[in-house]
């Protein structure tokens, strides 16, 4: 998986990114909860869609130190 994109130009673009929760990072919120199966899928990061991000990192670290 290579991310979730938020914007292509402007503000969001990697080496842009801004502290704005706009409608750009909902809909990467959301497409992220829906391709991990994260239910409600409404954009917002709350404590499942933390909990699936904590995992994914959890197995990232764990392999990279393996």
């Amino acid at each position: 998986q290579n991310g979730f994109t938020v914007a292509t130009s402007g503000a969001g673009v990697k080496g842009k990114e801004t502290t704005k929760y706009g409608s750009a990072t909902r809909a990467a919120v959301k497409a992220f909860q829906h391709a991990y199966g994260v239910t409600p899928e409404n954009g917002f990061f709350g404590p499942k869609t933390r909990a699936k991000v904590n995992s994914l990192l959890e197995k990232r670290i764990f392999t990279i130190v393996k």
